[in-house]
């Protein structure tokens, strides 16, 4: 565990974050009954695997989607079946060994007396709508930056990758026909792809020049325009994605500057910026500058590991089959619709007049919108 409070998995390559072949073997050590509901999510699951709806996938419904999973039924039990004789549907997949991990499971429950009671050890993904952004339209209490990321709930889902590349292939428009020239040789070349990576990352701090390179691989990998016009036309594109962001989640960027900005002046005025998390875990951000100064010396210095303690021994996954993992996502949406933002901050030494600067810009935080945030509790795709 790092001081963010990120655990990292020990083995270097089996693990959640390895490959497609890595993440297709893994499977809980202790399995549980599908229930009333199990089945339709391995079809949901296999449907969001395959990619083969991706395009409609991002504003597809849920049950549009099982739909489609029951529509070919026949290729997946024959995937099942003859991975490598058959159809071979599974390897038209974005991610194929996880798509055959899932088709074979599937097949096994279709094919039980009872599919309710068939037992499965197959992981099942769900994942948020650009999470960091959820957190920020959540903090801004950002209307149309909420329906962007499914807080609001909606019958389909909302993606905002998509909706940020309409956006900037609206402004490309309108820069195209007042005659610039970098707007026309775009044209066709914005879409989602092109701008997700920027948008993800946008919460964690990219900035324009990071966004560029960002944006630059996506139009290079596309081989539509030679690598200088690439280069200039990333440098346009992520203004424009800025630009939209801005509107799209105007207060989000109100609040990474007040952020930023207390950041800066906390550790002027001598302090580390910390805090402690919801499961009381401390956080210390130890960043500091340094001076290099160099010494010629003869000593040597030796480098010890320091031992582990007090490292836990249960699995993980033994919490599969314990009532807080069944109750785990509602728990986590009503906890997030409880959430309140307040100024509260303590320092505890450093320059008493930038103490008093700091109080004094750290409790004008600022203001929020009209989003409620009750209506996540509605929302059927905060996370799917």
């Amino acid at each position: 565990m790092d001081f963010r409070g990120r655990v990292y998995p020990c083995p270097p390559h089996f693990n959640h974050l390895g490959s497609d072949v890595t993440r297709s073997l893994l499977q809980f050590a202790q399995g549980q009954p599908l229930g009333e509901k199990g089945l339709d999510w391995l079809k949901i699951h296999l449907i969001n695997l395959s990619g083969l709806k991706k395009r409609q996938v991002y504003t597809c419904s849920l049950d549009e989607r099982l739909k489609y999973a029951n529509e070919i039924l026949p290729d997946i039990l024959d995937s099942a079946d003859q991975p490598f004789e058959g159809k071979k549907w599974w390897q038209q997949t974005d991610e194929p060994w996880q798509a055959l991990a899932c088709c074979m499971d599937i097949a096994e429950a279709v094919r039980s007396p009872d599919p309710e009671k068939y037992v499965s050890h197959l992981p099942i993904h769900q994942d948020g709508s650009c999470n960091g952004l959820q957190h920020y339209a959540a903090l801004g209490r950002d209307i149309i930056g909420a329906q962007q990321v499914n807080l609001h709930p909606f019958p389909v889902p909302q993606d905002v990758y998509s909706g940020v590349a309409q956006m900037v292939e609206e402004l490309r428009e309108n820069d195209a026909q007042n005659g610039l020239k970098i707007a026309k040789t775009l044209k066709g070349s914005v879409h989602r792809k092109v701008v997700k990576q920027t948008v993800m990352t946008v919460v964690y701090g990219v900035t324009a020049f990071g966004g560029r390179h960002q944006i630059f691989r996506q139009l290079k990998d596309a081989e539509v325009l030679s690598e200088n016009d690439a280069w200039y036309a990333a440098g346009y594109l992520v203004l424009k994605v800025f630009q939209s962001l801005g509107k799209m989640f105007a207060k989000t960027r109100e609040i990474q500057d007040w952020l930023t900005e207390s950041a800066l002046m906390i550790a002027k005025g001598g302090s580390s910026v910390e805090w402690v998390t919801p499961l009381g875990l401390p956080i210390v951000q130890p960043y500091h500058k340094k001076n290099q100064v160099w010494v010629s010396t003869t000593e040597k210095w030796s480098l010890y590991h320091n031992d582990t303690t007090n490292a836990k021994g249960e699995q993980f996954v033994m919490l599969h089959e314990q009532p807080i993992l069944h109750n785990l996502a509602k728990n986590l949406v009503e906890k997030f619709g409880e959430l309140e933002v307040g100024p509260g901050m303590r320092i505890k030494h450093g320059n008493p007049m930038e103490i008093l600067k700091v109080k004094d810009y750290v409790e004008k935080v600022p203001e929020t919108g009209e989003f409620d945030l009750k209506n996540v509790l509605e929302s059927t795709y905060f996370f799917s």
